[in-house]
């Protein structure tokens, strides 16, 4: 039988695409894109325009593989009813924390077409150990996504994944080297540490995020490879994990901060438990452990119900102040079943108004950063991921695109030398590998 998937939204989905594919791999289903006889698609359910373009996607794969079967996996399957999926002809909802069962629901729609939509998924919050999924081998070739927490302990007032994810889940150390260590022999030189709340790592386990990132930083060094965190929020941001990150040389100096908003007003109507004064104490400290060279990202929502002009305004002023690089942009998108789902909205042409601007400042700060970077005249270490029109294209440590004039082999590491910023992207002459 041959399968196909497909995921949307975070890097947790698409590491548990990779990981699907393993398994059906390995229960001797083939991968094939071109005419699949079944179609995974894990997708996302974090705003309306999420769940929209699942819904797209499924029309669009239905019409693409109009003789496959459709399993819609992940958050949008804990939420879909069976009649929608009927009228949207997905075959199977696969939920969350039952995504290893995905050669069981592939063996299911083997036979003939049933009647009603095929349904595994846990009722309530997701709880129990993390599912292990297991590594996604080989296809991987530079980079891979490794899951390693799930759910989330924060009530946030307009958030509707700690419903869909569950309370903290994490994956215990000896998995996590064990999954690393296959990676890093299948050749692949960076692994991302994501998850719901990755800075909850290992508060059910009675460890820290700091332990699993000392456990794995010789192993990484040993192959030449680095580590990158994919989101932490403010919370996790304390000196023993920071101090710990200045002294693991396969860290990545980049961190993706959700700040959502700078202004103490607004953070209280979204119930971040935190205010702008304990954002910037915890930015402040940042800077003064990891230094300021290094690409601090965010996350910013705008339009939240409430918020003024003075408020977005504190909100660019907070990332001007600290040299936040390039900054993900969105607006509030009201959820079901969370507190801010019945606030007042704001009008829709003051919230597009307001993401063009924090754009604008986003691309601003991106440039800004790259340039104060290039001043120091040093040399850039860049993992080349695919090669292009005589370029060798990759990010280096800080996560700033860069192409290398050359072809220098994917999967290598070489050392460039800055030539000019085109947009959003840095050229650089081949100086050495790594």
């Amino acid at each position: 039988m041959r399968v196909h998937l497909v995921h949307l939204g975070c890097r947790s989905n698409l590491y548990e695409v990779e990981a699907m594919a393993s398994l059906l791999e390995r229960a001797g289903f083939h991968l094939d894109s071109a005419s699949p006889d079944l179609v995974f698609l894990n997708g996302c359910s974090v705003t309306a325009e999420a769940d929209r373009k699942v819904r797209r996607a499924i029309s669009s794969l239905r019409r693409r593989y109009p003789g496959a079967k459709l399993v819609l996996c992940g958050c949008p399957a804990q939420r879909m009813s069976v009649e929608e999926a009927r009228a949207l002809g997905v075959s199977a909802l696969l939920g969350n924390g039952l995504k290893a069962r995905a050669v069981e629901v592939a063996s299911a729609l083997l036979g003939e077409d049933a009647e009603e939509p095929l349904v595994l998924r846990r009722e309530g919050l997701p709880e129990g150990p993390l599912e292990v999924l297991g590594p996604g081998g080989p296809r991987y070739r530079t980079r891979a996504f490794l899951k390693v927490q799930e759910g989330c302990r924060r009530a946030c007032s307009y958030c509707v994944v700690r419903i869909l994810r569950g309370l903290p889940r994490s994956k215990p150390v000896e998995d996590v080297l064990r999954e690393v260590g296959s990676l890093l022999e299948a050749g692949v030189r960076e692994v991302v540490l994501c998850g719901t709340n990755l800075g909850d790592y290992g508060v059910d386990l009675g460890l820290s995020l700091g332990d699993l990132v000392l456990a794995l930083d010789d192993l990484l060094l040993g192959f030449g490879a680095r580590l990158r965190l994919s989101s932490l929020e403010p919370f996790a941001l304390g000196e023993g994990l920071l101090r710990t990150l200045s002294r693991c040389g396969s860290f990545c100096p980049h961190l993706h901060v959700p700040i959502q908003s700078g202004s103490s007003r607004v953070l209280s109507a979204m119930r971040r438990g935190y205010d702008r004064a304990f954002l910037e104490r915890a930015l402040s400290l940042v800077r003064e452990v990891l230094g300021e060279d290094l690409h601090l990202t965010a996350d910013l929502m705008v339009g939240f119900p409430g918020e003024e002009e003075g408020d977005f305004e504190e909100s660019l002023g907070l990332l001007r102040s600290f040299g936040f690089g390039k900054v993900h942009v969105f607006p509030f998108s009201p959820r079901p079943g969370t507190e801010a789902f019945g606030m007042p909205p704001i009008p829709s042409d003051i919230i597009e108004d307001r993401v063009k601007r924090a754009l604008q400042l986003s691309a601003e700060l991106e440039r800004a950063y790259a340039l104060r970077l290039a001043s120091r005249g040093c040399l850039f270490e860049v993992l080349v991921e695919r090669e292009r029109d005589g370029f060798s294209v990759g990010k280096c440590r800080e996560f700033l695109d860069f192409r290398v004039m050359g072809l220098w082999g994917v999967g290598s590491t070489v050392l460039a030398r800055f030539v000019r910023l085109e947009g959003e992207e840095m050229v650089g002459e081949f100086a050495s590998y790594l």
